[in-house]
């Protein structure tokens, strides 16, 4: 992904407190702009130059956008907070609980380049992976009560955002996101470690790189261990990505049942972990 630091080179940089978003719908628009220009990178200081300085907004309104190329610009500056969770404003004044994805050009008549739909659907996986959401369910919202959870800007608005020929694509876009689960194998598990603690557990097994990935809701993960049905402990090497979450690779346990033990400073989480090959 393209950085702030990148694009916004020169342009005065957006001070202002973040909000922390817990996502539930993904918004997918256009930017009614250009769809021959090449200089992607122009277009998204443009666009952050007319959403900060001709509407007055705080930052450009998108967590995301998207070029012709499949190129993805990282877009709302999170300062300290996730990308993808950084409070956005692209959604009629009702950003709560929403992403904001941009693909830049205009979509009425014609459709984006297969790199762009690529990079949408690869963006769109990912996202509803990480916070378990269902892409072919729906969610209420302030502004729809039967949400989709993959959403077109006019799902919620008065607008024709994101474009007829855009919109139309958001149907197979949500059954191409369900065919990776499907085909990869997406396990979700909320764990509780005590009353003043929520965790939550995930477990992705995807072709050749299969993982294990586990994030807490914030509290540091001290360590884990592995366990056979036999109580033999199984050495197991696994990386923190960050203080509440590491991977470790399945791809050398056999077939079976396991018992893994999640360490907390508060406490230990214990669960089955089930292998399959």
């Amino acid at each position: 992904m393209i950085e702030q630091a990148f694009w916004r080179e020169g342009l005065s940089e957006p001070d202002y407190i973040r909000i922390n978003n817990k996502v539930h719908h993904i918004i997918v628009h256009h930017s009614a702009g250009s769809n021959i220009d090449t200089n992607y990178t122009l277009t998204v200081r443009n666009i952050y130059i007319y959403h900060n300085e001709i509407l007055g907004w705080s930052d450009i309104g998108y967590n995301y956008l998207i070029a012709a190329n499949g190129a993805i610009y990282k877009g709302r500056d999170p300062e300290g907070l996730e990308q993808d969770n950084v409070l956005g404003a692209h959604f009629c004044s009702y950003n709560s609980g929403t992403m904001g994805i941009c693909v830049m050009g205009t979509f009425t008549d014609i459709c984006p380049t297969n790199d762009a739909i690529n990079s949408l659907i690869t963006l769109i996986n990912w996202k509803a992976g990480k916070d378990s959401l269902n892409p072919l369910g729906n969610y209420p919202h302030t502004l729809n009560v039967s949400l989709p959870v993959i959403a077109g800007h006019r799902d919620g608005c008065s607008t024709e955002c994101p474009g007829s020929c855009l919109y139309q694509l958001l149907d197979s876009i949500r059954r191409e996101v369900m065919k990776v689960f499907n085909t990869c194998g997406f396990v979700y598990k909320t764990i509780e470690t005590g009353a003043k603690y929520l965790h939550h557990a995930e477990a992705v097994f995807c072709h050749g790189h299969d993982v294990v990935f586990i994030q807490s809701d914030g509290e540091p993960i001290i360590q884990i261990h592995l366990f056979n049905l036999s109580a033999r402990k199984i050495r197991l090497h696994y990386e923190f990505l960050a203080p509440d979450r590491l991977v470790f690779p399945a791809f050398d346990l056999s077939p079976g049942i396991y018992i893994i033990k999640i360490y907390f400073r508060n406490g230990v989480y214990t669960d089955k972990l089930v292998i399959l090959k």
